[in-house]
C-alpha cells in the first residue's frame, strides 16, 4: 500500500536511471497531498569529484507550485529537467560540465486533484503550500533562505 495513514513516507522510486522520492504530506486541514523530490545525488557516489567543486550550490531546493491542467505525472521530466538548470561554477567552462543534476527540486499536488485527498478550495490551496514549505524546512533540512519558489 502506497499512502501510510500514519503520516509522510518515502518511496524512492529510479526510473531511467534517475532517482526521486515520494512523499504523502498531511496538511493542516487533515488531507493528504502526494509530493515529488529531486535530491541531487550525495557526493558518495561516482560524481564525487564534481560533485565536491558544486558542493556549496547543493543546499538550495525550488519548492515548485504548479499551475493549473496538470498533475506531478505530467510534469515529472519538466521537474527533472529544472534539477538539471545549469549554475554557475567559478573557473568552469560550461560546455565541459557533463549533464548532472544541480540543485533539489520539490513539487506537490493540490488537495482534491491526483490522487491527493479532499476537495479543491482557496483554504485548502494555503494549507498544502504551508505543508510543502513546512516538510521541506523541517524534514528535509532545508533553511528557509535556500528555497526559491
Amino acid at each position: 500500500k502506497i499512502i501510510d495513514e500514519d503520516g509522510a513516507k518515502r518511496i524512492p522510486q529510479e526510473i531511467d536511471g534517475i532517482t526521486s522520492e515520494i512523499y504523502w504530506l498531511k496538511t493542516e486541514r487533515n488531507h493528504t497531498i502526494p509530493a515529488l523530490f529531486f535530491p541531487i545525488p550525495s557526493a558518495s557516489n561516482r560524481l564525487h569529484l564534481l560533485m565536491r567543486v558544486t558542493q556549496s550550490r547543493t543546499n538550495y531546493v525550488i519548492l515548485y507550485n504548479h499551475g493549473n491542467a496538470t498533475d506531478l505525472g505530467k510534469m515529472r521530466d519538466m521537474l527533472l529537467d529544472l534539477s538539471y538548470t545549469p549554475m554557475y561554477i567559478p573557473f568552469t567552462i560550461p560546455h565541459q560540465l557533463p549533464e548532472i543534476p544541480k540543485i533539489h527540486v520539490f513539487a506537490y499536488e493540490y488537495t482534491g486533484y491526483g490522487l491527493s485527498t479532499g476537495t479543491p478550495s482557496d483554504l485548502n490551496i494555503i494549507a498544502d503550500v504551508t505543508a510543502a514549505y513546512n516538510f521541506v524546512i523541517n524534514e528535509l533540512g532545508f533553511k528557509w533562505n535556500n528555497i526559491i519558489m
